[in-house]
């Protein structure tokens, strides 16, 4: 019944907001883009086009004189709100009436008298708004995303307003620019591009500033070459765009082949930005990609390989999933995340065929969407947003990740003939339009021998994951299934155990909606074991007979069932029903012979994160001291033990100092510019009284003044005077005052090390406070880094008492913003 109330309650919204924007010309809408007045113009408007110009400056506090003509048809006459934020009209005129600007409540008011039903058209000057214009020294770009339209220009700033769009730019001297189009023509400093596809307005992109562009012989797009553009000074750093271009056209065909659909806009290219709030960003033509991401060191690990192959193929998918085809409204942004790394994860298979993948996808998959669905915090896949102006906060794990997870399991249950073939209608149905999950459930159901209704309702609409309990009952096997929040949910999917006793023996457990599985064990068994095929999705108690076991023997399981495990112990740390001490201690006595660098990887994570809960375990950092310094070892696995050990133990700081200073490698240790700026940051921590001369020598060596700017930045966190530090860390909590977000996130990070404690327990309460703030000014995951980057380096009661006085008093915060704190403050909130 839960998805009956769901969906009323969107009606009830829908109702009365309705009632509000129609019944007459009086009232504004409220604030923000609610979900009432946009379906109202929805109903209403349609044939929207912009034709949009702007006069690039390259002085970043300069203003940016802009202008559009805004058409559309509409319905019958009657007054028509546009959506702006944070930015001044200079003129208007309606149907060529000029007009006096009516702005309320974050809308431009188009009167009734002036419009006609049927074709209508609008010229506005305005100076462009500054919020979603990312302005840098030498470039600037735009970030739409997801109601940030109305803070750039007047729009109707709602996905299912799609509309064509027309740009021109006048720009500096030197500058070029990018948008989701070709241009069509260049008059001195101003290049005007084509029209677009129809685009969501979130889709609307376009960036400017002085850039390198690259393209390859044979990969192209559209019928249009594909170009890189990007900033990067180092030679060896550029010489990875045939690489990365590569993996853009092999992203690019196997959608082709999957969908049945040639890449269906004009043109693909990408732009590789410093400082990029995100991974990525998937504009149709002017895909923006992060630098860290896309151009790796020289020795990159396999996680960063496999990391930028599915950054690329993640974006590259959106261009049908999100793009082509968009959710109607960003409760449903959701169903563009899940296929973008539902697909990803599928395209980097036969890019590197010698990787386990069930492994990787629970490392990079499971893992993340468990950091938040085994919270306080949990929220379900798919939640009720009645304003756009929320709508980044509906964007977390859960939808990037344990969405995916779900999707495999739908595919499985379906078939993959009949998934494909659904999705495969679903595109061809909604193309340059937009659906909802239920439409394609709606598909899905149609050939299906289950109710997928129902089976969605649980996995989509409900928050949580199952619990799950196994052992021996009367000589049956016996799993039982609950939820965390008693809300009765039952999850449907199939759970490998391995039997272990007189023989050894897999079977699966499978629940369709039952609470509980029984089944005659085909021997005399003594232990069961969780989820050994990695598939299973949920918390796997275990009892002390079990977690012996799997310690004991783990090293006889295969690569699959050792990181399942793996995780599995680490779930039943962080719920407190495993020692960390013994857990941390265990890893060490495994991690000298594990070779598999994936697991490996994941078994330093977990051990560096247990050891915050528990007593110092001295033997983990000489395990990572004895890795990384072992010149015989894989160089991969003795670079996570580095890094692992320069971030996580602190007796060795003479030694990294010395490292630093003389830029040596370490057992011939191959480290890059990443690696020294990191050391860095954690040399000025524990060396106070070196730490100005430390800064000034890192600086001296970043030659990128990209990369330079954002060291000297974010080291300020590292100032040994606190009056500094604090003086620093008031400029973060406003965004007139604030940096970068990537910036700002390391420097977050820094002001609340571990190292800092217990002067760091100030920072707490004010960052808390500044929360709305942050979600209002900042991009969408800006709030959950921000709680993130806060807490991480807490651990102490003092930490936990702050974080519980916040959300005692402040009981009457978003519940979508309050998610962020309980979900990032999971760990303390246990205390």
């Amino acid at each position: 019944m839960r998805h009956i109330f769901y969906q009323m309650r969107l009606r009830t919204i829908a109702l009365s907001l309705l009632a509000v924007a129609a019944s007459c010309s009086s009232p504004f809408p409220e604030a923000g883009v609610p979900y009432g007045l946009a379906v109202h113009r929805k109903a209403d408007i349609g044939n929207v086009r912009y034709a949009l110009s702007f006069d690039i400056a390259a002085d970043t506090d300069a203003d940016i004189p802009a202008s559009e003509t805004v058409s559309f048809d509409l319905r019958r006459r009657d007054d028509v709100f546009m959506d702006m934020r944070g930015f001044d009209i200079k003129a208007l005129k309606v149907n060529g009436k000029p007009v006096e600007a009516e702005v309320m409540q974050e809308h431009l008011k188009l009167p009734r008298r002036l419009l006609s039903a049927g074709s209508n058209s609008v010229d506005i000057s305005f100076t462009a708004g500054n919020q979603s214009l990312n302005r840098r020294d030498g470039f600037l770009y735009t970030l739409l995303v997801p109601d940030r339209a109305r803070t750039l220009f007047p729009c109707f700033d709602q996905p299912d307003m799609k509309a064509r769009y027309t740009l021109s730019l006048s720009l500096p001297d030197g500058w070029t620019a990018v948008s989701n189009t070709a241009v069509e023509s260049v008059e001195g400093n101003t290049m005007h591009f084509r029209e677009t596809e129809p685009l969501s307005s979130y889709l609307f992109s376009f960036v400017a500033g002085e850039f390198q562009c690259m393209t390859c012989d044979g990969i192209s797009a559209g019928g249009q070459a594909v170009h890189l553009y990007h900033r990067e000074t180092d030679p060896a750093k550029v010489a990875q765009c045939g690489e990365i271009l590569a993996l853009v056209r092999r992203s690019l065909d196997w959608l082709e082949d999957y969908t049945g659909i040639p890449y269906p806009f004009a043109k693909y290219d990408l732009i590789v930005l410093p400082d990029f709030q995100y991974g990525g960003m998937e504009h149709t033509g002017a895909t923006l990609y992060n630098e860290r991401r896309i151009f790796l060191g020289e020795a990159p690990t396999t996680e960063e390989l496999l990391g930028r192959a599915s950054l690329i193929a993640h974006e590259t998918a959106h261009m049908w999933f999100g793009d082509y085809v968009t959710m109607k409204w960003f409760n449903d942004v959701w169903t563009k995340e899940v296929f973008a790394n539902f697909f990803a994860s599928k395209m980097v298979r036969p890019l590197y065929p010698d990787v386990n993948h069930t492994l990787n996808d629970l490392r990079t998959l499971y893992a993340p969407a468990y950091s938040e669905d085994r919270t306080v915090g949990s929220n379900a896949i798919q939640r009720p947003l009645d304003n756009l102006s929320s709508a980044g906060l509906i964007y977390c794990n859960i939808i990037y990740d344990k969405a995916p997870v779900m999707m495999g399991m739908l595919e499985k249950k379906l078939g993959q003939d009949a998934f494909r073939s659904g999705i495969r209608r679903y595109l061809e149905k909604f193309a340059y339009s937009n659906a909802t999950w239920d439409d394609l459930i709606d598909i899905f159901s149609e050939e299906a021998s289950f109710d997928v209704s129902e089976w969605s309702r649980v996995w989509v609409k409900e928050r949580g994951m199952p619990v799950f309990d196994a052992g021996i009952d009367g000589g049956c096997v016996k799993v039982t299934q609950t939820d965390p929040f008693s809300q009765g949910n039952r999850w449907q999917e199939d759970i490998s155990y391995l039997l272990v006793g007189d023989s050894t023996y897999t079977c699966t457990a499978v629940f369709n909606g039952d609470g509980e599985y029984l089944a005659d064990a085909p021997f005399k068994v003594d232990h069961v074991i969780p989820n050994v095929d990695g598939t299973g999705y949920g918390w796997f108690r275990l009892s002390q007979d079990e977690a012996l076991w799997i310690q004991e023997q783990w090293h006889q399981l295969d690569d699959t069932a050792r990181m399942s495990t793996l995780m599995t112990l680490y779930e039943n740390v962080w719920h407190r029903d495993m020692d960390a001490s013994a857990f941390v201690a265990w890893i060490c006595s495994e991690l000298r012979g594990e070779r598999n660098r994936l697991i490996s990887g994941a078994m330093m994570e977990y051990a560096a994160s247990a050891s915050q809960w528990c007593h110092e375990v001295p033997e983990f950092e000489n395990v990572l001291r004895e890795t990384a310094a072992d010149g015989k070892a894989d160089h991969e696995l003795r670079l996570l033990a580095f890094r692992t050990l320069m971030t996580h133990c602190d007796s060795c700081s003479d030694e990294l100092l010395s490292i630093w200073r003389d830029m040596r490698p370490y057992g011939g240790l191959v480290l890059g510019e990443r690696d020294y700026t990191s050391m860095a940051y954690q040399l000025m921590l524990r060396f106070p009284d070196q730490a100005s001369q430390i800064r000034s020598e890192q600086a001296s060596r970043i030659v990128n003044p990209d990369r330079k700017d954002a060291f000297m930045y974010v080291s300020q966190a590292c100032s040994p005077e606190k009056a500094e530090r604090d003086a620093f860390f008031k400029t973060l909590l406003s965004a007139e005052t604030r940096g970068p977000e990537s910036r700002v996130k390391d420097a977050l990070t820094l002001l609340n090390s571990p190292l800092r404690y217990p002067e760091s327990l100030e920072y707490i309460t004010p960052a808390l406070e500044a929360l709305c703030e942050v979600q209002r000014t900042g991009d969408i995951f800006f709030p959950a880094s921000w709680c993130g980057c806060l807490l991480s380096g807490h651990v102490s009661p003092e930490a936990s008492a702050a974080l519980k006085d916040f959300i005692h008093k402040n009981g009457d915060m978003s519940p979508l913003l309050m998610t962020k704190v309980l979900q990032r403050g999971g760990w303390l909130l246990q205390q």
